[in-house]
């Protein structure tokens, strides 16, 4: 059986947030204040963080009203993957 393994180095930031962001109509500020972060760690996450953790995904998901299947499904549209031999 093949496995699969996302390749960080092709995701830069956390990229799904602003797909996100984009359906919400928001801009960078309001994203800020929607998810309840300073603006700052928000473009660090949006633009330049190279992953997360569960305990973040988790606050996004609850902050947006989304399901784990919803979030799940933007991040691996998001993201590039490769087989791993």
């Amino acid at each position: 059986m093949s496995r699969y393994y996302h390749k960080v180095s092709n995701l830069r930031g956390l990229s799904f947030l602003r797909k996100i962001r984009d359906r919400l109509g928001l801009n960078f500020n309001q994203m800020a204040l929607h998810l309840g972060v300073p603006p700052q760690t928000y473009h660090f996450l949006e633009r330049r963080a190279r992953g997360t953790n569960i305990v973040q995904l988790t606050k996004i998901k609850n902050r947006l009203k989304l399901s784990w299947q919803e979030l799940g499904e933007m991040i691996e549209e998001s993201a590039t993957f490769e087989r791993k031999d």
